[in-house]
């Protein structure tokens, strides 16, 4: 069948009457799009040049069975060996393509698959997801030059994070920060309660408040990862080693190299050593701030409940807040951390601040016993069979019964039997369906 210049002069051809007219295209429409699509010419462009919807047209293609699956070309073996020469001698993996001849995007998958490459997000994503990172930092009562030394930004780039602002362009004007990507909704939730802290003394100036003295040359144990392996293991990382070829060579646990992987990579997925000793030794900075300490949403939720009609106990506190708050994980706390907080004074105290008490009505904790303190099951002393006297064994004594029990098929009947031992008398005794 010839294919006119023209889709809309399909009128020209003699038309397949065997196709049936879909309810929102006509018969010589349906014709002008099978014609255009045997071509090899994509959906779109076919729609837009009839002046129809592109989705209408791709249904109406699948369903007729018209769309030829898609095929991706493939590298040999000797290109992805070329390829992933060319990208680790320093080459982009655009000029790699080129130099061996195949397209852009199977050069992307190659690199990528020998790890050569790694694919970055986009700048609004990646700012957004580094923006919460450091919003949760500033949250938990860090201050602003320490938050900004553990994401690795600036002081006034902490300050733009701190109003929810970015620089507009090259000048120097400022306007709000419109985050993208999956970190968009926790970043807005965040950002509220930041504006919200900023707003309130109090709450600003909230105790205790910790200073990050870091000094990432010094080594504290050999526990933990020094700054020299870090950098190994980034080295390595980038050449395509794998997890366990790192650890035998750091003398490491292969858990340990991929939680350090994964715990202390940037936002867009890149391992940097330096920022990840950073984080790391900001991880481990003590004495942390209590939880409700430094959540005052999560404190003033849980006050409530103690202060509330005949107090609400730990345990109906734990599994309350999550049905009152399912999609908030800062809205989280264990019943632990409430009887830590309401007993103890350097976790709040708050059984002494309120001036309540715990249903229990106890002022302190009760203790819990170890395995040796805990009370006996049974009041009196039991005789294990092996320890019983001299004459139960010879069943010389008479008086002495044994009972048992007879069960039947699918335990749907019973019957009891009292042997007495010296004179072997027995006596059955039935035991009706509910035994």
């Amino acid at each position: 069948m010839e294919t006119p210049s023209n889709l809309k002069d399909v009128s020209l051809i003699v038309t397949n009457n065997d196709l049936p007219i879909h309810r929102q295209l006509t018969n010589q429409q349906l014709v002008a799009l099978e014609i255009a699509l045997r071509t090899g010419r994509s959906v779109r462009s076919i729609a837009t040049e009839l002046g129809l919807r592109y989705d209408t047209c791709l249904t109406v293609a699948k369903g007729h069975g018209w769309l030829t699956p898609r095929t991706y070309t493939k590298a040999t073996e000797e290109q992805s060996r070329q390829i992933a020469d060319l990208v680790t001698a320093g080459s982009s993996v655009r000029a790699a393509a080129h130099t061996v001849g195949i397209s852009k995007a199977v050069a992307y998958r190659v690199a990528m698959s020998a790890g050569v490459h790694v694919r970055q997000p986009g700048n609004g994503i990646t700012t957004t997801a580094r923006r919460v990172e450091y919003l949760r930092l500033r949250l938990s009562q860090m201050s602003q030059k320490d938050a900004a030394t553990a994401i690795g930004i600036t002081r006034r780039t902490a300050l733009d994070f701190d109003k929810g602002v970015t620089k507009s362009g090259k000048t120097t004007r400022r306007e709000r920060f419109l985050p993208a990507g999956g970190h968009a909704k926790t970043y807005n939730r965040l950002m509220t309660m930041m504006l919200q802290r900023s707003a309130d003394p109090a709450a600003r100036n909230a105790q205790p408040q910790q200073r990050a003295h870091i000094d990432v040359t010094r080594v504290i144990s050999s526990r933990y990862l020094s700054i020299q392996e870090r950098e190994r293991i980034a080295d390595l990382h980038q050449a395509g080693t794998g997890v366990r070829a790192i650890a035998r060579q750091l003398g490491r646990s292969p858990g340990t190299i991929s939680k350090e992987l994964h715990r202390n990579r940037t936002p867009n997925g890149a391992y940097g050593p330096h920022q990840a000793h950073r984080v790391a030794a900001i991880r481990r900075l003590r004495p942390k701030p209590g939880k409700l300490i430094s959540n005052k949403r999560l404190y003033n939720y849980v006050v409530d409940k103690l202060k509330a009609h005949n107090g609400w106990s730990p345990e109906q506190i734990m599994g309350r807040i999550q049905l009152d708050y399912p999609d908030d994980t800062t809205m989280r706390v264990s019943m632990e951390t409430i009887y830590e907080a309401f007993y103890l004074d350097v976790k709040g105290g708050l059984g002494r601040v309120l001036g309540v008490t715990l249903p229990s009505g106890r002022t302190r904790r009760k203790p819990h016993k170890t395995v040796g303190e805990r009370p006996k099951r049974f009041i009196d002393e039991m005789t294990m069979i092996d320890q019983r006297p001299a004459e139960v064994e010879a069943r010389v004594v008479p008086g002495h019964w044994e009972g048992d029990l007879i069960l039947g098929a699918g335990n749907k009947s019973a019957i009891g039997t009292l042997v007495e031992r010296s004179s072997l008398f027995t006596t059955l005794v039935h035991i009706d369906g509910r035994h």
